[in-house]
Parts: C-alpha cells; sequence; structure tokens
C-alpha cells in the first residue's frame, strides 16, 4: 500500500483533530534504523499500533512524528475515502488518516514515516528479501514474483531480517541493512536487527545458480522500481535519488540468476 501525494477532497477540509473521536491520546514511541519515532494514536488506533511496532519499542521520545488517526464511518464509507491518505507532512511529522483500523494500514503508515525520515538521513526502504550470515547482510530485490520469499525460505542456515521490505542506511562509514516494522503478505512484521551490508542482488529466475556484476547505472535504474516510495513531494524524492546513487556506488551490485530449490549461500 504506497499512498500517494495528499490530495485535495473531502477529508482534507476536515479539522484533524475531530477524529480523535473523543478517545485519549497515547505516544508509543519506537527506534528503527538507530532513529527515534513516536505514533500518537487515539485508544481505538493502540493495539494495532503496539502489534505492529512491538518489536521496536523505544524508552525515548521521537524526533520523527506520525499523528494517526481513524475516519468517522460516514466518512470512510464513501467514494472518496482510500484506505490511507496523508492529510499533512513536514520536516519531522506526518498526519495520517485511516479509513479503517487494521494491521495492514498501520504498517503502511508506519512506512510513510520511515521514508519521509530516512530521505533526510541518508537512508532508504525497499522491496526486497535480506539475509544474514557472519554479521554481513545481502538484499535481494527484485519485481513481484521474482522469489525475494523463495530466496528466504531456501536460506535455512542464514537468518532472514525480511522476505519482503529492508531499510538500508548509511551509518558511522557504511552501509547497513535494518529490519522495519512493515508487513509482507502474510502479515509478518520485520525482525529488530541490522547488519553491514555486503551485496545488493537483482534476482531472477534461471536454470541454475549463479551471478555477474552489474554496473551502477544498470542497478541505479532497477533500483528506482524497487523502491518504497510514497510520493511526498519538496526534497524527498531528489534525496532518496542521491541515496540510490550512493548505494550503488559504494555496495557491490550483483544480477543474481537462481533455481527454485537453490541456496543463495552457495554463492554470495
Amino acid at each position: 500500500m504506497d499512498p500517494g501525494k495528499p490530495q485535495e477532497g473531502r477529508v482534507r477540509t476536515l479539522d484533524f483533530l475531530s477524529l480523535q473521536q473523543e478517545s485519549s491520546i497515547v505516544n508509543l514511541p519506537f527506534n528503527v534504523c538507530d532513529l527515534d519515532f513516536e505514533v500518537s494514536c487515539n485508544n481505538e488506533l493502540a493495539p494495532y499500533v503496539s502489534s505492529v511496532i512491538g518489536p521496536f519499542n523505544s524508552p525515548r521520545p521521537g524526533r520523527y512524528m506520525l499523528d494517526l488517526r481513524v475516519l468517522p464511518e460516514r466518512i470512510s464509507k464513501t467514494p472518496v475515502a482510500e484506505p490511507l491518505q496523508i492529510i499533512s507532512f513536514g520536516s519531522r511529522k506526518m498526519k495520517i488518516a485511516l479509513s479503517h483500523a487494521n494491521r495492514e494500514s498501520i504498517a503502511a503508515a508506519v512506512g510513510c514515516l520511515l521514508y519521509l525520515a530516512l530521505c533526510k538521513e541518508n537512508g532508504v526502504l525497499l522491496h526486497a528479501s535480506t539475509l544474514v550470515t557472519n554479521d554481513r547482510a545481502y538484499v535481494f530485490t527484485g519485481k513481484a514474483g521474482a522469489g525475494k520469499t523463495t530466496i528466504a525460505n531456501n536460506a535455512l542456515d542464514m537468518q532472514c531480517i525480511h522476505d519482503d521490505k529492508v531499510a538500508v542506511r548509511f551509518r558511522n562509514g557504511e552501509w547497513w541493512a535494518y529490519g522495519v516494522p512493515m508487513m509482507n503478505s502474510a502479515g509478518v512484521i520485520g525482525k529488530n536487527m541490522d547488519a553491514s551490508l555486503a551485496s545488493l542482488f537483482f534476482i531472477e529466475r534461471g536454470n541454475s545458480l549463479r551471478k555477474k556484476s552489474l554496473s551502477r547505472k544498470t542497478a541505479m535504474f532497477e533500483l528506482t522500481t524497487h523502491t518504497v516510495s510514497p510520493i511526498l513531494g519538496g526534497d524527498c524524492l531528489k534525496l532518496t535519488v542521491e541515496c540510490l546513487l550512493s548505494l550503488v556506488a559504494g555496495v557491490d551490485c550483483w544480477r543474481l540468476s537462481f533455481e527454485r530449490d537453490s541456496n543463495v549461500k552457495l554463492i554470495i
């Protein structure tokens, strides 16, 4: 669920505070990518938010804030209502309205906040499966159905951070891969772990297990299609592109062909 640019419409005309629905507000802090975040929501949403960010809980207050509300039923059931609508965003704060209270929508909203923060903190979100061995992370990205989950399932002797989404961030002179509180198609949240990023693989199914080096230009072209990037406008897109250029220049990029039963540990 990648929401687009905030649109003018009925929801935009609402007073956002009216969406509290006469319920007290709670603040739930969490830490991802060595960055502090916080979700502000009403009691109706709090259990769902906790189920998403739970593994990433932090005692520190957030630097980046997500103000989250649920639309009243009289609006959520109208044709103009979308599952997730970005009401507004600034340099460190975002307001989002949800049509319904559920883990999928909340995880997507958290992903929007992560994107906003990461583009300012030398990082980016990728649609990718990420495996770790010997404290080194290997990221496998590709189009839907390319085999990201298959690769993760076959690598039984490696740790899987997540089989669908990962954050990468340049920190302390090197690139790191991080688990994030976002969901795959089975509703599984990423693990709260990180590792130094060793290589980035662009995957495709083939008749054997093999890899070949990719040029920066090719890697950059393909990587742009595998980036989790809600359209926020402003400097966000520019900063994301700059981050991707730095990523492909600083990490080994490969084309990886594999058979259905291949164990990628044999070739990395």
